[in-house]
């Protein structure tokens, strides 16, 4: 049984940002070690998880847009992802 998954506005726009980042093709670091710290804080991924994927993003790993992506994808129901950037574009 999968919990039931909750974002405040602030973490709403956390995802928001990285996805929009994301969709341009461009890798904005802060967003990305927000959204790993928002996955570790609720759990979506281990702590060893969120060093090594951190160290990913410092070191400009060619494939960390796409790790976290589909981190996102496997974590985030798509309807939470479509509602969060509805919101986020002001729909």
């Amino acid at each position: 049984m999968t919990k039931e998954l909750e974002f405040n506005q602030e973490e709403r726009t956390i995802i928001a940002e990285y996805i929009f980042s994301y969709q341009t093709g461009v890798l904005i670091k802060g967003d990305a070690l927000s959204v790993l710290d928002l996955f570790l804080k609720k759990e979506l991924i281990t702590n060893e998880q969120h060093i090594e994927l951190d160290q990913e993003v410092f070191d400009n790993k060619t494939d960390i847009s796409n790790k976290i992506a589909r981190l996102m994808s496997d974590k985030i129901p798509y309807e939470m992802k479509n509602k969060i950037m509805s919101e986020y574009y002001g729909g």
